[in-house]
């Protein structure tokens, strides 16, 4: 399912012409956009590729257009209740990741941040810790688990960042990163690898 890159883009301009009060703007240190990630591992580890087992399941996307906020899980009941509940369009998914660690995959934690109305997600447990203690966003635990390196058939999920709506958007579609970086997004680079 494509992207509504003409609802975000509303949606941006609607966030960018009532900026925060100075006032409220100082109680919270804005999440910065970072330098480029790479997976965990951009090179091959030593040991042969072993591809998992375990089938992957879909990495199913969504977006909530008032708050800017893209949402992404693999639990569809978790989807259903973003959806019907807390206002989220469901967009499809992006991509599909393995619900448990297999020796070629990592972590993929999500983080999300109630003042911001962001989730963001990453592999890195440093950068984790970084949202959780610096930028008070709320662990919410691993959100699948994709592979280090290019295997097994995985293509990469980047991951892009707006500084002005507070958004970190990930998509596998490159045609989405080009549109969202003409929309004022920050590609900051592969944050894994994941099945199509």
């Amino acid at each position: 399912m494509k992207f509504s890159f003409a609802i975000l883009a509303a949606a941006v301009m609607a966030v960018q012409a009532s900026a925060l009060p100075a006032a409220d703007a100082e109680k919270m240190d804005k999440p910065p956009a970072i330098q480029p990630v790479q997976a965990a591992a951009a090179q091959l580890e030593s040991h042969p590729v072993r591809c998992p087992k375990a089938l992957p399941v879909e990495f199913l996307r969504s977006y909530h257009a008032a708050n800017t906020d893209h949402f992404y899980t693999t639990d569809v009941n978790e989807m259903n209740t973003a959806a019907t509940t807390y206002g989220y369009n469901r967009e499809g998914n992006a991509g599909r990741v393995y619900t448990g660690k297999t020796r070629e995959t990592t972590p993929l934690f999500r983080v999300y941040s109630d003042y911001w109305k962001d989730h963001f997600y990453t592999t890195n447990p440093q950068e984790r810790d970084s949202y959780v203690w610096k930028y008070k966003y709320t662990d919410e635990g691993v959100a699948g688990h994709v592979f280090r390196s290019r295997v097994c058939g995985s293509i990469p999920l980047y991951r892009l960042y707006h500084t002005g709506v507070i958004d970190h958007f990930y998509t596998t579609n490159a045609a989405e990163v080009g549109t969202a970086q003409a929309l004022g997004y920050y590609n900051e680079g592969i944050v894994g690898f994941v099945m199509p």
